[in-house]
């Protein structure tokens, strides 16, 4: 999966579960963040442009 956020381009590859991410995705949504499904893929790529430090 890949998403573009500003001018970086992100891409992950992942083969699990989350099991907060109903959580987490409602937590970055009031970042801001936007979702165009509901794998935990996308809330873990969502989730390291957020907190990657």
């Amino acid at each position: 999966m890949s998403v573009k956020h500003g001018d970086t381009t992100y891409t992950i590859v992942y083969n699990g579960q989350l099991y907060n991410a109903k959580e987490l995705r409602e937590e970055l949504q009031k970042k801001g963040h936007t979702f165009k499904g509901y794998c935990d893929t996308e809330v873990v790529l969502k989730a390291y442009i957020e907190w990657r430090k």
